[in-house]
């Protein structure tokens, strides 16, 4: 008889939840209920022959368990890059110990599926290159300069594709996966300066370039690099010239390696 007065008592429990403050009884089960709700919780209770149960739910945020497919994300960046050294005739050769370039910028990816992503930078480039060997084409003179400096401000913009290796938990910062980046650049110097000094007895040959014709201001180039969170790897191909070879006959190395670090 008891399991039949269960029964019948979970029947009428949604009638009984509509009719709340009211008694029913049934059989000697007499009982009421009582609902409420506070934010997200639905409060019931339950008195059963002066006996209360209370019984806490929780709604479920369906936005929080809604899977995303289409999202972005974005990052500031830093980073420091360095040209590898190309002996050919035709390139400048560098000090590899005091040359560096110093980029900083801001990266945006947006991201149709899990695995592919497409973004855009924005960036800020300081090249501070320490040059030997330029005298015979800059300057036409047999003995090697002690000095020869190349600094240039940069702002350039780029497209890039990213694939996923390994996708990260897109609801973590800084947990992007491992991915493979690949894109083109262009930039616009907007403050070059290349100084050669050269020792010749008792006196000494100073050649001094600063902006002007003697340098193009604009440049591209493609890149690829492999990332894991905060941290990649990349390289650059330049395919234009820095100089303008009608008044500086050489170059620099096109390629270039460097680090990258996101910061949130």
């Amino acid at each position: 008889m008891k399991k039949i007065f269960i029964f019948i008592f979970l029947i009428c429990l949604p009638l009984c939840i509509s009719l709340a403050q009211q008694r029913v009884k049934i059989g000697n089960l007499e009982f009421s209920v009582r609902k409420s709700t506070e934010g997200n919780d639905t409060i019931v209770q339950i008195d059963i022959n002066d006996r209360t149960k209370t019984v806490i739910t929780r709604k479920k945020d369906k936005e929080e368990y809604k899977p995303r497919r289409r999202y972005h994300t974005s990052s500031w960046y830093i980073g420091l890059e360095f040209m590898l050294p190309d002996n050919g005739a035709d390139y400048l050769k560098i000090y590899s110990g005091k040359s560096y370039q110093f980029n900083t910028g801001y990266r945006y990816c947006f991201h149709p599926t899990r695995w592919y992503g497409i973004g855009v930078t924005g960036q800020y480039a300081f090249y501070n290159y320490r040059l030997k060997d330029a005298s015979e084409p800059m300057i036409g003179a047999a003995t090697e300069p002690y000095k020869e400096v190349f600094r240039s401000n940069n702002l350039g913009v780029g497209v890039f594709n990213r694939f996923y290796i390994f996708p990260g938990n897109r609801s973590r910062p800084n947990s992007d996966g491992v991915y493979i980046d690949a894109g083109v650049q262009g930039e616009w110097s907007y403050g070059r300066f290349y100084k050669s000094k050269l020792e010749t007895g008792d006196y000494s040959i100073k050649n001094k370039y600063r902006n002007g014709y003697a340098f193009n201001p604009f440049t591209a180039s493609a890149f690829a690099g492999i990332g894991f969170g905060w941290f990649e790897v990349h390289a650059h191909y330049r395919f234009t010239d820095v100089f303008n070879k009608e008044v500086i006959p050489v170059e620099l190395p096109r390629m270039t390696i460097g680090v990258t670090f996101n910061i949130d």
